[in-house]
């Protein structure tokens, strides 16, 4: 026994079996995520945890909202996980987001898949996506290498590292992907990970004419967190690069695309 261990409890997968677009229909094999949550608030049941976890695999490509009938919960949904924990006993706990990934190929198991490229540009998106929920306590990419039944892996299956592994590595994406006016503020968020310590310095770098030129600078946070603005003069991509304060190492990221409008 550990007093101190802190409980995740839940464990949801992003849906149940009643189609997600048009519930409820006559299967009843698993619940959804929203439905099993809600009854956990029912007197007698209320199991006692510190975290509820949730495993919010995306079901679509990015959105922005989900179809007001849909039973499923996942990482474009997070508003609505946030509305069913607040309806009962569990409004108080944190969200542990104990599984995540975008697989690079089509499984049985996981259907939806994407180009390496895009994996790596949808890991970022989903680290603003989800520092912009100070409820969500932790989040964990799965898995590290392919294997054959999921193929969300950072690493291919022979150990070549996907682009997504330096995406991982140094997170970085714009706060909103719409379009923007000419010399609009841009935001930028993301962070620096698995380093000794939050030093050094992260510079925005936009890629002009072969080359990259900075545009902005941030200093990380104790947990590597970072945010800077860039002003775009016309659409382009941009990428972030932090440097040791001491020693030497640079780290790079992936780059990334901001759009302006005509």
């Amino acid at each position: 026994m550990q007093p101190s261990a802190r409980v995740g409890g839940g464990v949801t997968a992003p849906v149940g079996d009643r189609c997600p677009q048009s519930c409820p229909n006559d299967r009843d094999d698993r619940v959804p995520p929203g439905t099993f949550l809600q009854a956990l608030s029912e007197p007698g049941v209320r199991p006692p945890m510190d975290a509820v976890s949730h495993h919010p695999y995306p079901l679509t490509p990015p959105r922005e909202s989900t179809p007001a009938r849909a039973s499923y919960i996942d990482l474009y949904g997070l508003d609505r996980l946030r509305a069913v924990l607040d309806a009962g006993y569990l409004r108080d706990r944190p969200v542990w987001l104990s599984e995540i990934g975008f697989a690079t190929a089509a499984t049985p198991e996981y259907p939806l898949s994407f180009g390496e490229e895009e994996q790596a540009r949808l890991l970022s998106d989903a680290y603003r996506r989800v520092r912009a929920v100070p409820r969500v306590e932790l989040v964990s990419w799965y898995l590290l290498q392919d294997d054959p039944a999921w193929r969300s892996g950072l690493l291919r299956r022979n150990g070549s590292a996907k682009p997504a592994a330096a995406a991982f590595s140094l997170p970085a994406a714009p706060t909103r992907w719409a379009p923007v006016a000419p010399g609009d503020p841009v935001r930028v968020v993301g962070q620096v990970r698995g380093t000794s310590s939050s030093g050094g310095t992260v510079t925005l770098e936009r890629g002009e004419a072969g080359r990259w030129a900075p545009a902005a600078t941030a200093a990380p946070g104790a947990d590597g967190s970072f945010a800077a603005v860039v002003r775009p003069s016309a659409t382009g991509r941009y990428r972030a690069v932090w440097r040791a304060r001491e020693g030497g190492a640079v780290r790079v990221g992936n780059p990334f695309r901001v759009a302006v409008s005509s």
